[in-house]
């Protein structure tokens, strides 16, 4: 199966883009409105709705095209060929990464009370949990992103530029959540300017090292799942300072910038094999 088959890029990203924006604006705009139930129950389905929209696009995408609906079906089960490294790595590089800038943080003076787990949730999403938005978004993203989205990308750049495009694309998409009251990009639109950038560079961080295990995993969607999930869940499990989240960044920027350099053809080269993975791999 040969990534050509998937030929409406620009057709799948602008509707997921579209859709999730009429959604999530509107429901940031009643978000501000006067407290009542039909406005919670208003916000929070537009908001699960807008979520969901880009995997809906992807389905369609495929429903289309039996023979990427066959392909698709087999990027689920494939783990055999799969290294231990790189499946440690989906599971436990981003929460490990965490500890470690907590553990950075003590010697100048933040608190140990990070380690402790997080008693109560951070943000709220209307009628829905914190945890329950936090376990949700990565699957229905990941049925979007890592199915459809990256794959109709890398077939027409290398694997840095298709990283660009999305980093920036998915930035904008996280636009309108930073205007739902409550709202976990919300809460981080309140902390500040810092707080902001850290989120974006943070976003750019995971978009790389998230494609480079998903295309090093022979295009798994189960272990972009997982590792979307460590993100989300890691982030929110501790009592983590806001700066020592900006530790973390650049801890991952660091790792990032060791990938680029020892893996230049990875990264850099367009070439591709027969079955659509990096010839790298």
């Amino acid at each position: 199966m040969r990534l050509d088959q998937y030929k409406n890029s620009f057709l799948f990203f602008t509707l997921s883009l579209l859709i999730p924006w009429a959604m999530w604006f509107t429901a940031a705009w009643i978000s501000w409105q006067p407290a009542g139930d039909l406005n919670t129950i208003m916000m929070s389905s537009l908001g699960l709705l807008g979520l969901a929209s880009p995997a809906v696009v992807a389905g369609v995408l495929f429903l289309k095209n039996p023979e990427l609906k066959k392909e698709l079906v087999s990027r689920f089960v494939g783990f055999r060929d799969i290294k231990i490294p790189a499946f440690l790595a989906c599971f436990l590089l981003l929460p490990c990464s965490l500890l470690l800038a907590q553990l950075i943080s003590l010697p100048f003076g933040y608190s140990a009370d990070q380690f402790h787990l997080a008693g109560s949730e951070k943000f709220s999403a209307g009628l829905f949990p914190a945890w329950f938005i936090l376990i949700i978004a990565p699957v229905l993203e990941e049925l979007a992103w890592h199915t459809y989205g990256l794959d109709s990308l890398r077939r027409r750049f290398s694997l840095i530029i298709t990283i660009v495009i999305f980093g920036v694309y998915w930035t904008l998409w996280h636009l309108p959540l930073g205007f739902i009251q409550g709202y976990y990009q919300n809460e981080v639109a309140s902390e500040g300017p810092l707080a902001v950038v850290n989120f974006v560079l943070s976003l750019f961080t995971y978009v790389l090292l998230s494609n480079y295990l998903y295309f090093r995993t022979k295009r798994n969607i189960i272990l972009a799942i997982v590792f979307h999930l460590s993100a989300n869940v890691g982030n929110e499990m501790f009592n983590t300072n806001p700066d020592s989240k900006i530790i973390q960044t650049g801890i991952l920027v660091i790792i990032c910038i060791a990938l680029l350099v020892t893996q230049k053809d990875f990264f850099f080269k367009k070439a591709l094999t027969e079955n659509g993975s990096d010839a790298t791999i």
